[in-house]
């Protein structure tokens, strides 16, 4: 079978880091219901605002969804929504829910998101127990009775063995405030969960169901939509969102302080995690299984941890995503892979100056293996001597070794870039590369390699590995049979300073041209937005040229149309329930609202924050638009 193109795993990579969730974008007006739903003492926290209305002519993401095409296109997709959600009411009748079906779960999920973030929320778990002792005796007196489960109760489960040890000392909350959709957004929830079924009448104050055997419970305020995990969590929930707005929200220490240092000045949606909260949760569970886990975990090294949080927004008129993990104190076990030299502008000399997507991470071979070596033998007795066994095993079929040869001929700076000089980057001018320490060494370690390369792909039918000089360098191409006309033959060439790797050999001869002209590099043009953090060791690096990159595909994306079945297919009364061909913007709707891509990884002494400045406010249709496709496309090209 052909592999995926490069194509799809190009857009794979740019849509999971500057992909954006439609989670409060464009950030409305903070929801003080949401803000005082959760308990300061919630392990794990997400708020999201309602969408805003935009800005008519800003800059960014304000300007972009207050366009009148963008927004002619949401209420498309709203509609298209509202209509298929109808319909599946329908076809299916009672739910969609099928739990074995990995696909339809997937589906579900993406589509039960969608309708759910368009409106303010939060999802939060406390260490608040879901079925304590006195619940249980009164399911287990209820269960040993004549009655039991009469009229359908799923307040618990038909054993009590049932019960996840985790829900024994926590419980979970999901709030939507749903405003005028409640009846939709509530219809919407029973079918992707498989609700339907909650026993109770809709007025009565407690529904029960079971969610894969988990007892939840649904409950409607007014307009407010609430599914939980937990009876005695939820009261306490309803009764903080009934307090009158003078009286202050229960003060949320650690997650105000986490959401705070991300500096985001209009938050659309936060994530947070309490880690030292989460190990003192995990403690409680009598289950020698998971306490053995929590100290493995702990022996890795997350016991140093303290916090993870990020949040999603707009900052200085940039949409920004900021995330931090927090130590509290110096990291320990698994952390000490971090423990390499920062990314320096010399790193970047031998990128072309114009390259429109330049990615470096700084990761070193030799110290991951040391730091697991490490902590396996501080964590698992006697599994030091496997791991050396596996390595031993590598060495003789590798024909080096895999530590003396391969880790001490390589250094830790790999780069991945895109210039339009060195082919079409969407299919075959991506290129990667891998630092040379030593050349003689790599030289001897490469040429073993590749003997073992050339044998393993003469296995398959076809198959074979060519040799090509090219100025004065050696070019191995891996050719495969293909019938896909996104054709991948994988190339690759060691230079004096990097081991070249490429998804063409086009590109590695354009690049090959580029190091022999002597033009600029990409260092020389690290200055702004481009240039390397000054605070902390920057250990991963992202510039994209948005516009160059974007504006093929967003001047074809409306040809796309495959998006979960909700795009006119022509036929019958389903016409008027799907999204038609003159709903998509137009690319001049899209494209003045381009901005640069830009991500970093910095590590300091007690953190490591990540920052993402996303190029484009696209909706995440455009996302499911370009996978959904592609997909299918790759499927049909072999």
């Amino acid at each position: 079978m052909e592999a995926q193109s490069t194509t799809m795993h190009l857009l794979q990579l740019l849509l999971m880091l500057f992909g954006v969730d439609q989670a409060g974008l464009p950030p409305g007006e903070p929801d003080l219901v949401v803000q005082r739903a959760a308990p300061a003492t919630a392990v794990y926290r997400s708020d999201w605002t309602a969408p805003g209305q935009g800005d008519p002519g800003a800059p960014g993401i304000d300007g972009f969804f207050a366009d009148v095409e963008i927004s002619n296109f949401r209420q498309a997709l709203d509609r298209a929504h509202r209509d298929f959600s109808n319909e599946l009411d329908h076809d299916f009748g009672v739910t969609l829910a099928d739990w074995d079906h990995a696909e339809a779960n997937l589906f579900r999920m993406k589509f039960l998101k969608h309708v759910l973030v368009r409106h303010a929320g939060s999802l939060w778990i406390e260490p608040t127990p879901a079925f304590d002792e006195a619940v249980i005796a009164r399911a287990q007196k209820k269960l040993e009775g004549s009655d039991a489960n009469e009229n359908g109760d799923a307040s618990f489960p038909g054993t009590l063995e049932a019960i996840p040890p985790f829900w024994r000392v926590s419980s979970m909350i999901l709030l939507i405030r749903a405003g005028d959709e409640a009846d939709r957004v509530q219809k919407v929830l029973e079918l992707c969960l498989g609700l339907e079924e909650a026993t109770g009448n809709q007025a009565h104050e407690f529904r029960h169901a079971n969610l894969m055997a988990v007892p939840v419970i649904m409950h409607r305020q007014e307009n407010d939509l609430w599914v939980a995990i937990g009876e005695s969590a939820l009261r306490q929930a309803l009764e903080r969102t009934r307090q009158s707005p003078e009286i202050k929200a229960e003060k949320a220490i650690r997650y105000e302080q986490a959401i705070s240092r991300m500096g985001i000045s209009r938050i659309g949606a936060t994530h947070f995690v309490d880690v030292e909260g989460l190990r003192d949760l995990l403690r409680k569970i009598p289950d020698p299984a998971v306490q053995a886990q929590l100290l493995l975990a702990d022996l890795a090294g997350f016991s140093s941890v303290q916090s993870c949080a990020s949040a999603t927004g707009v900052s200085q008129g940039t949409l920004t995503m900021r995330g931090q993990i927090v130590f509290n104190q110096e990291p320990q076990g698994l952390w000490h892979m971090l423990d390499t030299p920062a990314l320096t502008e010399k790193d970047f000399e031998r990128v072309p100056a114009k390259a429109e997507l330049v990615a470096a991470l700084k990761l070193s071979p030799a110290q991951w293996l040391k730091t697991f070596r490490k902590t396996m033998k501080e964590s698992v007795p006697g599994s030091q001597a496997l791991l050396d066994e596996t390595i031993q095993q590598m060495n003789t079929e590798l024909g080096v070794m895999v530590e003396e040869d391969i880790f001490s001929a390589f250094g830790d700076t790999w780069i991945l870039f895109a210039s339009s000089e060195q082919g079409a980057m969407l299919d075959g001018g991506l290129i990667g590369s891998w630092e040379v320490r030593d050349p003689r060494t790599a030289v001897a370690a490469f040429a073993e390699i590749m003997k073992v390369v050339a044998n393993s792909v003469s296995v398959e039918d076809g198959a074979k590995v060519q040799q090509t000089e090219f100025m004065d360098r050696t070019i191995y191409t891996i050719e495969t049979p293909s019938y896909s006309i996104l054709r991948t033959t994988w190339s690759l060439c060691l230079t004096d300073r990097h081991l070249v790797v490429a998804s063409h050999p086009q590109a590695i001869k354009a690049y090959l041209r580029f190091l022999q002209s002597g033009q600029p590099g990409f260092n020389t043009t690290m200055t702004g937005k481009k240039s390397l953090s000054k605070e902390g060791q920057v250990l991963g690096y992202v510039w994209m040229d948005s516009a160059t990159i974007l504006t093929p595909m967003i001047s074809l994306w409306s040809t796309w149309l495959d998006y979960s079945g909700l795009v006119n297919d022509g036929f019958g009364e389903e016409e008027s329930s799907r999204i038609q061909a003159i709903d998509f913007p137009s690319a001049a709707a899209i494209l003045p609202y381009v901005q640069p891509g830009r991500a970093t990884i910095v590590r300091s002494p007690r953190a490591i924050t990540l920052e993402v400045e996303r190029p484009l406010p696209l909706i995440a249709v455009m996302e499911n638009l370009l996978r959904s496709y592609l997909a299918e496309y790759e499927m049909n090209a072999w």
